[in-house]
């Protein structure tokens, strides 16, 4: 990542609640967005997230409106496409595991609840639902790139040369996904159907004896660790954390308040 893909992420991050939220948080409120009968969201659904996502008064400029879209909109178009209507429309676990990059939390932390949404009732994935895990994680991490053509926005939209370029870079991630969920499946399974599938430990256990290797890009998942990036985010996180514990407290007092003066008119 080049320090002006930083300095993107780090606008929406300054004028957003994601430096004190957690991934499950993030993966709640994109669930909230969409329709109960659906297993996708659509634009509307996503101007949803952001306004919950949004400090009040967050954005004071233009320029923190613009940079705020494009790093949200980069996300949507890396697992978004083109209904037989024409509105676009994204899986939601697959946003939801996109958004939650950009939340708050160590690598284990948003893998550990990304593999939550794409998991079976038995704690496991296919080679198919590691595909779309990994696709959705890598694809996010891709898109926030300068060097991916950003999607269209307020500021006009994108050319048709960007929109293909676009298109490769999707298929580009999606078949290295593919290929990284074969060989863990491979590895761990010994590609034996019957076993069912691989569980986060056993993907831990394999990440951590050489898939690493193969994915090393998984260790950006935390943004503290982008360079430029994260002594800012920390402070970020560090100053919206102390505003939510005094307005727990000034709650509390108001509770307090509320009940000494029920307890006096009683």
């Amino acid at each position: 990542m080049r320090q002006e893909d930083a300095d993107r992420v780090l606008v929406l991050e300054s004028v957003s609640r994601l430096p004190a939220t957690s991934p499950d948080e993030v993966h709640q409120l994109v669930l909230g967005q969409t329709p109960a009968d659906s297993d996708r969201i659509d634009r509307v659904g996503l101007s949803g997230v952001i306004r919950d996502l949004l400090l009040e008064g967050g954005m004071s400029n233009e320029t923190e409106k613009f940079a705020t879209e494009e790093t949200v909109l980069r996300v949507w178009a890396s697992v978004a496409d083109q209904g037989a209507g024409g509105s676009e429309t994204a899986p939601w676990k697959e946003l939801a595991s996109g958004l939650g990059v950009l939340s708050w939390g160590s690598k284990s932390e948003k893998l550990g609840a990304a593999w939550r949404l794409f998991e079976n009732d038995r704690g496991q994935m296919t080679i198919d639902t590691m595909s779309d895990f990994l696709r959705s994680q890598l694809g996010a991490l891709v898109s926030l790139s300068g060097d991916v053509p950003r999607p269209s926005t307020s500021r006009g939209p994108q050319e048709p040369a960007a929109e293909v370029a676009r298109d490769l870079v999707r298929s580009s991630v999606a078949s290295a996904a593919q290929e990284l969920a074969q060989r863990c499946y491979v590895d761990v399974t010994g590609g034996d159907e019957a076993d069912g599938g691989v569980d986060f430990g056993e993907f831990g256990q394999w990440f951590n004896s050489g898939g690493r290797q193969l994915m090393p890009w998984l260790e950006v998942l935390d943004l503290t660790k982008w360079p430029g990036l994260s002594e800012e985010l920390i402070a970020i996180h560090d100053a919206q954390l102390e505003m939510l514990e005094e307005d727990e407290e000034q709650g509390r007092d108001d509770d307090g308040e509320d009940e000494e003066a029920e307890a006096i008119q009683g």
